[in-house]
Parts: structure tokens; sequence; C-alpha cells
């Protein structure tokens, strides 16, 4: 199976000075985990994502407020892009090297395609490939829990 197969195309986009709201409202609305994040709406070169979980850990959870904040402040950057064409199961290998859950997907001239996240692959995918992501996926325990949800 192949990145293609399981992952959002760019039917949205994002630029470091979007609002954060209006990014989390852009994942609302085309039902999406994350979006790419481009240097501008002219130059679709990828600088990152933006995800249900960066906005969760980096804003929310540390107690700021996501209605003051930009993608730019929560957003994962990374150097780590993925084609289409790359198989999900190398897609997965860099997700858990790197420790992120989403990638951005560029065509042969380094343009947004889409994005890829490990949720996607999880749900989308071959019985293979979830089972080893999930084995290899790090769980909270109920105090680290505890401790993240109390103070």
């Amino acid at each position: 199976m192949r990145v293609q197969d399981v992952m959002w195309k760019c039917s949205a986009c994002c630029t470091p000075d979007t609002n954060l709201q209006d990014a989390a409202r852009m994942m609302s609305e085309h039902e999406q985990n994350a979006v790419a994040v481009i240097e501008s709406r002219e130059i679709a070169r990828p600088l990152g994502v933006i995800s249900h979980n960066d906005i969760v850990r980096r804003a929310v959870a540390s107690g700021k407020n996501p209605l003051e904040m930009t993608v730019g402040d929560c957003m994962s950057l990374s150097g780590v892009l993925v084609t289409a064409s790359t198989t999900v199961e190398k897609c997965g290998d860099l997700m858990e090297q790197h420790q992120v859950d989403s990638l951005a997907v560029v065509d042969e001239m380094g343009s947004c395609v889409g994005v890829v996240t490990g949720m996607d692959i999880v749900l989308k995918a071959s019985s293979d490939a979830p089972g080893r992501l999930l084995k290899r996926a790090p769980v909270a325990s109920r105090d680290q829990m505890t401790d993240l949800y109390a103070g």
C-alpha cells in the first residue's frame, strides 16, 4: 500500500501566520486530522504540518490561549517529506524515526499535494502496517495522563 492510498489531498493548507482557530476550523470543515503548512499561498513548499495533537499539546495542555496563537506557534516543523508513491511501511518508519505523527506529501517538484498522519495509516492501511505501528506507538500510563490533566 502506498501513501497515495491513505493521504489527505491538499484540499486545505495554511501558512505559519494563519490564526490557530482558522486552522482548526479547516481541519473540521475538511474532516482532516492535520493540515499542511506551506510557505505562502504562492509557494506551496511545505514547512511542516499542524495537527489536532499539535494544538492540544502546544496550546491547550500548556495553558496558552489558542485564540491568541498562530499556526507557527504550534506546528510541527519537519524536514521529512514523503511522496504519494512512498510505501505506507516506509512512511510509518519515518514517523517513528523522527517522532512525528504526520508528514507532508510532495510531488516531484517539491510542492505540497497532501498530508498523511499515523492515524490515517492505522485506519486505512492493510492489517500488517497498522499492527506494527500500534505496537510501536508510545502509550501514556494512567498516572501520566492524570498528571497531564491535573496540572
